[in-house]
């Protein structure tokens, strides 16, 4: 298993601990991740997932800050546009929807992603 440790002073890492407790900043209007905070608020993921201001989630891991991680599960946090569960062009045809509709999730899913980016 590989790890990565990081060495900081006393006041730098009670900084970071601080940032990490308080929520994440909100989405400026209109923005591509404002429109992901929306997909978030509306999508199952809030049952699962706790992003400080905006969900409770109690089963998967907190969000409040991942778009600050290096990686996650020690793989690169972009890898979630192309998992399967989440790849929009499956995800429609196995629910035989229409091309539209598959613009659709993948606007979604570009959202969402741009919002858990922000979250730092």
């Amino acid at each position: 298993m590989r790890l990565r440790v990081f060495v900081e002073s006393d006041s730098a890492f009670q900084r970071w601990v601080d940032q990490q407790r308080a929520a994440p900043a909100t989405p400026a209007k209109g923005s591509p991740a404002d429109a992901g905070q929306q997909v978030f608020r509306r999508s199952a993921c809030i049952g699962c997932h706790t992003i400080a201001g905006v969900a409770q989630g109690k089963v998967g891991p907190d969000l409040s800050h991942v778009g600050g991680r290096a990686t996650i599960a020690g793989r690169c946090p972009q890898y979630h546009r192309d998992a399967a569960p989440l790849d929009p062009e499956r995800a429609v045809a196995e629910a035989g929807r229409l091309d539209a509709a598959a613009e659709r999730v993948a606007q979604d899913l570009d959202a969402l992603i741009a919002y858990l980016q922000s979250l730092k």
